[in-house]
């Protein structure tokens, strides 16, 4: 939305998008009338949705001394920027969750952990999400039983729960998700060890843990 109102503010360069042949007249329908329509309208999911999700909660439970300071400012400002660039209803109601669950006195956090969840939130894909989701809940009843598969790596038991992605697709994943800091890959040699397994990590279990329950229906 930031984006749209500059551009709208600059002449030369939507004289410049103008003077494109054949698009340029719908680029610049895109970056002034449709960049607004379309940023209010998600806008308006999230604020309906937060406003479903702090309905029952407490007054009494309610973190006011985060919410006036300087760090609930700036979240607050990041969250709105975030959900205007957000088109999928799944990625505005974790937004929508990680605000309600950091105004929550309850809530125990470091001062940044917040901001960071948004941002993975945001450079996640949403099937990006779904797999992590997975294997989170593989990774944790692995753990809880005390297994370990021998017989397949982590991409060959996702990919049979989630038939519609190829091996291939959840192996980038998986490689996306670790550069994301939420996984960190096995390594060390041990019997049977097919490689490609994973482990969650602090901040991935912390991340899950703070927007756990989430109703995502």
């Amino acid at each position: 939305m930031r984006a749209s109102k500059v551009y709208e503010e600059q002449v030369f360069l939507r004289t410049l998008i103008l003077e494109i042949p054949f698009i340029g007249n719908y680029i610049d329908i895109l970056f002034t009338a449709k960049a607004n329509k379309y940023a209010s309208k998600r806008i308006e999911f999230f604020l309906k949705d937060l406003q479903k999700q702090i309905y029952n909660i407490d007054e009494k439970k309610i973190n006011y001394e985060f919410l006036n300071s300087e760090e609930g400012f700036d979240l607050i400002i990041k969250t709105f920027n975030y959900a205007s660039r957000a088109r999928q209803k799944e990625k505005l109601k974790l937004y929508a969750r990680i605000i309600k669950e950091t105004l929550s006195i309850k809530k125990k956090f470091e001062n940044e952990e917040p901001e960071l969840y948004l941002k993975i939130v945001e450079e996640l894909s949403l099937k990006e999400l779904t797999v992590a989701k997975y294997l989170y809940e593989l990774l944790e009843n692995r753990k809880s039983e005390n297994l370990r598969e021998s017989h397949y790596d982590d991409t060959d038991l996702i990919s049979k729960h989630y038939s519609e992605f190829e091996k291939e697709d959840l192996s980038y994943i998986l490689i996306r998700l670790e550069r994301t800091g939420l996984i960190k890959e096995i390594t060390g040699m041990y019997i049977g060890n097919p490689g490609g397994q994973y482990q969650i990590t602090k901040l991935f279990k912390d991340f899950m843990n703070f927007i756990s329950n989430l109703d995502t229906e």
